[in-house]
């Protein structure tokens, strides 16, 4: 499963078991994914909030949610009519924002994690701003 999967799970646990993060950033999802390996997964849940909440739950921790612009041509050939990496970014914004996340969405001229010198920075100074 890659890293990207592994933290929007602990983010969406945190609602129902006590978590130390109050911080999370998630970089390029990539939803089609789950449609290429056996991961054990339904991807059919991950249509509806991604198989973790209810519409009625808030989450209240913070996300940096990001990805590269130029990402979609990278993987073109695995997303066989499923979104892209884009479209399940851009989904996945919406959702958290319906379930009032705070969320800090940001796309970089970019292809797939060359990013991410860029974002850290953006993060650091966002989280920890100079007082």
């Amino acid at each position: 499963m890659c890293h990207s999967f592994f933290v929007l799970h602990l983010y969406c646990k945190s609602i129902y078991e006590n978590q130390p993060f109050g911080n999370y950033i998630i970089g390029s999802p990539a939803f089609w994914n789950l449609y290429h390996e056996e991961l054990g997964v339904d991807p059919e849940d991950y249509s509806n909030d991604y198989g973790y909440f209810d519409r009625n739950d808030t989450l209240d921790k913070k996300v940096f949610l990001c990805g590269g612009t130029l990402e979609d041509s990278d993987y073109s050939e695995y997303y066989n009519g499923h979104d892209t990496t884009l479209e399940g970014l851009e989904k996945l914004n919406q959702r958290l924002e319906s379930h009032n996340a705070d969320v800090t969405y940001q796309l970089y001229h970019t292809h797939h994690y060359q990013y991410i010198p860029e974002m850290l920075t953006a993060y650091l100074k966002q989280t920890y701003p100079v007082t």
